[in-house]
């Protein structure tokens, strides 16, 4: 279940917003970033469907999403970010919580890259049907994701084969309990 927000005044506006590069470096430095992030899922299959990220603080096979602004619901975090990324967009009621995950990261892309980042990740499941799958592989950001890659489906022991991260094997058992962890 996602976590309880509680709201002293809900007409009260926070403007979350990009910061400058140099700025964002030193907020980096100083506080846990939070984020949501989107685990695709193919319906029928259990496998998650992942994209081959180019950017730091992750390169390699990964999920979709990005920074949370102060003041954001998780949802529309999630929601907003998805669109930035695939071009769909989907009602909020598409993603489905599925946990929280901390990481925390010895490189990050801001210079000084080094430095790494502390980041909390509100993790959600989406489905998509392939004309939605397609339009996400066409219009992912180049600047983040191999587009070349496109939308793959991994089960358990192609992603231990491909060598994921491994809070990819994380997300895998959480979405699928009680599998059998062999490869």
């Amino acid at each position: 279940m996602i976590p309880q927000m509680h709201v002293e005044d809900p007409l009260h506006v926070m403007r979350g917003e990009f910061l400058p590069e140099a700025v964002y470096a030193q907020a980096i430095a100083s506080f846990i970033i939070v984020c949501t992030d989107a685990i695709i899922l193919t319906p029928g299959h259990r496998t998650l469907a992942l994209v081959r990220r180019q950017a730091l603080p992750m390169r390699g096979l990964w999920c979709i999403g990005g920074r949370r602004f102060a003041g954001e619901r998780a949802e529309a975090s999630m929601r907003r970010c998805f669109r930035r990324e695939t071009g769909l967009d989907l009602p909020e009621d598409r993603f489905t919580f599925l946990h929280i995950v901390e990481y925390r990261w010895k490189n990050r892309q801001q210079e000084p890259q080094g430095a790494g980042s502390h980041d909390l990740s509100y993790q959600f499941t989406v489905s998509l049907d392939p004309d939605e799958r397609a339009h996400a592989v066409a219009h992912l950001d180049p600047n983040e994701y191999d587009r070349s890659f496109g939308i793959r489906d991994f089960t358990r022991a192609q992603l231990i084969v491909a060598g994921a991260h491994y809070g990819v094997l994380d997300w895998y058992d959480a979405v699928f309990p009680g599998h059998d962890h062999r490869p």
